[in-house]
């Protein structure tokens, strides 16, 4: 049977979908397929090829008011919403096909909307064969206290172990620190094992990590730019179709990422983050003062650049975006006798982490340098 592919956004406590705050809102609008948000819209019938619908939300405190934006009330209610979907869809096409029905629901939620992700898992934790589950995690944020808790509402958000359809998961937190009055420290959650998980950190705080895509120096825009590349990427793989010309005029293909990412490297300020960590390991978010790479992207970037003589995931922009490039874009030529950076290099001596930026256990600190402990989802010289 043909797969029914549902994507769904949950924007951050106080921005809307229309007019776009974040890139979230610029997303929804980009992803192709049936909006299905409003209960009152019917489900389409039954396609025979592929068929692509969508959801999305204002953060709580649009739709919620002040409970939504002190205690993130109606995230539950909306995550019930699309469990409810899914059911609908899954019932439509149990009656409508004799072959099991086949949906995959992928996911994308900012800061409190990544909770909103997280309540979803938890209510699909039964063991839907037909039903496949996809999350990005952009920086979740419950809203509570590190040191208290208060007001509890990431208590209940640390877990989604028992979600079976959970596939994959794709985790991105800023690195930059925000006072703990703001009370924007992040989750790292508990998965399953059989899910394919990723954590990552990326330039950035918190939403401004999250703006529009922008050709410029600036970190707001450099931050924003690597996120967007990385949620195209996620998107893409997990079998959601965009039409972003619209919406994103400026589009950073993974050159421009890697740029961006080498020239991070050259900034020697260490920045910790707190956070509420579901594995009770006290782990935290670092920016060391030196790394071999920014981060697990990076690497990945540059490991597929050395190894591509065609650098052929190069082509992101079509032909006509290739005459307005900048002038740090390399050529043709230049990208096929780009060399990756040697490992006996003094900036990649023996002692450099892997990775400036990293999630680690303070604990094992040695000397001044801060040894990695989160899992790569690439592949590693040490």
């Amino acid at each position: 049977m043909p797969t029914t592919y549902l994507t769904v956004y949950w924007e951050g406590t106080a921005n809307t979908l229309s007019p776009p705050t974040t890139q979230i809102g610029l997303f929804w609008a980009a992803t192709k397929g049936v909006d299905i948000t409003d209960d009152n819209v019917p489900l389409p019938h039954r396609a025979s090829t592929q068929q692509h619908l969508k959801m999305a939300f204002d953060g709580c405190a649009v739709t919620n008011g002040s409970l939504g934006l002190l205690f993130a009330f109606g995230l539950r209610q909306q995550a019930a919403r699309v469990a409810s979907r899914i059911k609908q869809i899954l019932a439509r096409d149990n009656k409508e096909e004799d072959e099991s029905p086949s949906i995959v629901c992928n996911v994308v939620g900012l800061s409190r909307g990544g909770i909103a992700a997280i309540f979803l898992a938890q209510a699909l934790h039964m063991n839907e064969e037909d039903l496949e589950l996809n999350l990005l995690l952009f920086d979740p944020v419950p809203g509570d206290q590190t040191w208290s808790g208060f007001p509890y509402t990431g208590i209940f958000a640390k877990d989604i172990t028992d979600c079976a359809c959970l596939r994959r998961v794709l985790a991105l937190y800023p690195h930059e620190p925000l006072p703990d009055i703001t009370f924007h420290a992040p989750i790292l959650v508990a998965y399953p094992m059989h899910c394919e998980v990723e954590e990552d950190v990326i330039l950035g705080c918190h939403q401004g990590a999250l703006f529009a895509t922008r050709r410029s120096n600036h970190i707001i825009h450099q931050a924003s730019n690597l996120s967007f590349r990385r949620i195209v990427d996620f998107l893409e793989k997990v079998g959601t179709k965009l039409a972003l010309e619209p919406y994103f005029s400026y589009q950073p293909s993974k050159f421009d990422i890697l740029n961006i990412c080498r020239n991070a490297l050259e900034s020697l300020e260490p920045t910790t983050r707190k956070l509420h960590d579901g594995l009770q390991r006290g782990r935290v978010i670092v920016r060391r003062s030196s790394g071999k790479f920014l981060n697990k992207y990076h690497e990945h970037l540059e490991n597929q650049l050395s190894s591509d003589s065609n650098t052929s995931f190069l082509s992101s922009r079509d032909e006509t975006k290739s005459t307005t490039r900048d002038a740090s874009y390399p050529s043709s030529a230049q990208q096929q006798n780009y060399q990756a950076p040697s490992q006996n290099n003094k900036h990649f001596a023996s002692y450099t982490p892997q990775y400036m930026l990293d999630i680690i256990i303070p604990d094992e600190q040695r000397s001044c340098f801060l040894l990695p402990t989160s899992s790569a989802s690439f592949s590693s010289d040490e």
